[in-house]
């Protein structure tokens, strides 16, 4: 069928009514619930528009009506067209969907319903006219009472679907809300986790430097300790011991040599701690009166705390007299 050059231009009733009969239940039903969600939100339809959306509607009652309340209604309508009552559009709307009903039925002849107003007769008695006024009043009310209750079955229908909407939306929002938490709990799980394995990394890394540190300064103890005990075996001072004005404290070669070169006398000579060796000795000795410069040899001690000089072991100068102990020759170190 030929459709309006505008959208803005109405849709007559019956081709409204061919127009829905070309979909479905379902895709009807698609239909209005489309158009009454688009009006609930505040958008505004074309007239056209709000023509389908008002046919789907009655046509909606229409569908839950059974074939001998639709000849009922069809006539009544019918009626009232032929008594000469204008119909409003509602009304129009609904028996343009009667007449397509019942066509398809094989109620109502093609021609009928393609054109509503030749059902009515070209003359009628006046007595006639005035019960079918009455007649087409009472169908006239009928139809408005069908209409109200069509437009409340749509309404509750598409408040149902709203609903149901509704509803599933917010089950989606919860079950992103619940799948965003999640997210977020794993996400800290797995940050606590690796700010615990970094603060365990860090604490083994700590202890095993303070570990070290604590071994080295251990080291460094026990090396001055060894060190201290040297220096105490060879801490003597020139004159502590009276019978052995040769043994003097810590020298340095120059120090000795001033002192030897003081009489310089050949066999004269001094015993003080050596600078080479720990816990040895070294003796310094005048080898000529007309050399200042004497002969400094070391003495290199052992583990029972003798010394030994030019293959020849001496008790301890610090302790004992220098009397020559047997021994295997051992060959002069400088001091």
């Amino acid at each position: 069928f030929s459709t309006p050059k505008k959208m803005s231009d109405p849709l007559p009733p019956e081709k409204l009514a061919l127009m829905v009969k070309a979909m479905n239940l379902q895709q009807q039903q698609q239909a209005l619930l489309i158009m009454k969600t688009a009006v609930g939100q505040g958008k505004t339809l074309t007239p056209q528009q709000q023509q389908l959306m008002s046919y789907l509607e009655v046509q909606g009652v229409i569908n839950q009506m059974a074939i001998e309340q639709k000849r009922q209604a069809h006539s009544m309508l019918k009626t009232a067209i032929a008594s000469g009552t204008a119909l409003n559009t509602q009304q129009q709307l609904l028996f343009a969907g009667l007449e397509q009903s019942l066509t398809d039925a094989g109620e109502v002849t093609a021609t009928t319903a393609a054109d509503p107003a030749s059902a009515a007769p070209t003359s009628a008695p006046a007595s006639v006219a005035g019960n079918k006024e009455a007649e087409a009043a009472k169908s006239a009310e009928a139809a408005a009472d069908a209409e109200e209750k069509a437009r409340i079955a749509a309404e509750e229908k598409v408040k149902v679907a709203a609903a149901k909407e509704q509803e599933r939306l917010e089950k989606l929002r919860l079950a992103d809300e619940k799948a965003q938490q999640e997210a977020d709990a794993k996400a800290a799980k797995k940050k606590a986790e690796e700010e615990a394995k970094a603060a365990k990394k860090k604490a083994e890394e700590e202890a095993k430097a303070a570990k070290k540190k604590a071994e080295e300064e251990a080291k460094e103890r026990a090396a001055a300790e060894k060190k201290a005990a040297a220096e105490r075996k060879t801490s003597v001072k020139h004159g502590d011991d009276k019978s052995r004005p040769w043994l003097y404290g810590k020298l340095s070669r120059e120090e000795a040599r001033d002192i030897l070169a003081k009489d310089l006398v050949k066999g004269h000579f001094l015993v003080r701690p050596s600078n080479s060796i720990a816990g040895g000795f070294a003796l310094s000795l005048i080898i000529s009166s007309t050399d200042p410069e004497p002969e400094h040899h070391v003495l290199h001690p052992d583990e029972k705390g003798n010394f030994t000089l030019n293959g020849c072991r001496w008790a301890s100068p610090a302790r004992r007299s220098m009397t020559p102990l047997p021994t295997s020759s051992r060959p002069v170190t400088a001091a």
